[in-house]
């Protein structure tokens, strides 16, 4: 009986010893405080005087373009149109933002255009980069083109037409990510 109470109680104090090792450890805990800023993604127009193909002495007819208050809008007016005209005007994507962004897509809405008329970005032959689908623009910088607008001969009299141009810009890093550009 006593070789059993010797054990127990042995056995009593290793497990009371243990228990004693496992409240007498030592522990630190580390903390990571992290603060993440976040760029952001921002464009604007900008527009130039507009010109077009009259003959001098026959000039009736005009492009302009405004920007509204916010920069997002571009608004172009073709006055006293004609057919077989082209009309030019500058415009500018400036990146205001904080990070670089790729144009992603260019969408031109034509319902209320007679059919034929052509509304593109030509490139700027003095300027670059062109405003064209996968051009990457840093910030501060800009993407530079020329809106063609020519009227055929489907154009009708005494018509006001109306388009709208949509430029769709994303972050620089997720246009590879979707596309599978370069």
């Amino acid at each position: 009986m006593m070789k059993k109470t010797m054990a127990m109680f042995f056995s009593i104090m290793l497990a009371v010893s243990l228990v004693g090792v496992t409240y007498a450890l030592w522990s630190e805990t580390l903390v990571i405080n992290g603060k993440v800023c976040t760029g952001e993604v921002d464009a604007e127009w900008t527009v130039g005087q507009g010109w077009d193909t009259e003959v001098p002495g026959k000039d009736f007819s005009n492009i302009t373009g405004y920007v509204t208050g916010d920069g997002k809008v571009l608004v172009v007016e073709v006055k006293n149109a004609y057919p077989c005209i082209d009309y030019y005007l500058p415009v500018d994507i400036n990146n205001t933002g904080t990070i670089p962004w790729i144009i992603q897509n260019i969408t031109v809405d034509f319902s209320e255009l007679p059919e034929g008329t052509t509304i593109e970005f030509s490139p700027d032959p003095q300027l670059n980069p062109d405003i064209a689908v996968g051009v990457q623009v840093h910030p501060n910088q800009e993407a530079y083109g020329l809106l063609h607008v020519h009227l055929n001969n489907n154009a009708t009299e005494l018509t006001t037409y109306t388009f709208s141009v949509t430029v769709t810009v994303w972050q620089w890093n997720e246009y590879n990510m979707v596309y599978g550009g370069d």
